[in-house]
């Protein structure tokens, strides 16, 4: 079974352009340097934590919302590595 995801830094790249603020305007607003935003928007990095807490303080986008797709996006990624699906293959449900 194949799962896919798309990271949450594509979902904001598109945000940001919708509401018309620059990458560099909006690293500098949650005090990052420009290439780790970049870096997320490319889904390259992820969503930490405090990078959503920082994201929803300056574009008033929800810390939980980012970090829910972030979680959704890095099961996908997971669950489609092909060592992960043979490990889960072996392993057996506990008996009840």
């Amino acid at each position: 079974m194949s799962t896919t995801s798309i990271h949450p830094g594509i979902i904001l790249k598109k945000r940001l352009k919708k509401i018309g603020l620059q990458q560099k305007e909006v690293a500098s607003l949650m005090l990052i340097p420009a290439p780790n935003l970049n870096e997320i928007l490319l889904g390259k990095r992820s969503i930490s934590k405090v990078m959503a807490l920082r994201l929803e303080k300056a574009i008033g986008l929800n810390a939980v919302s980012l970090l829910t797709l972030q979680l959704k996006y890095d099961l996908a990624k997971a669950r489609n590595n092909k060592r992960n699906q043979q490990i889960l293959k072996k392993i057996k449900k506990a008996s009840q």
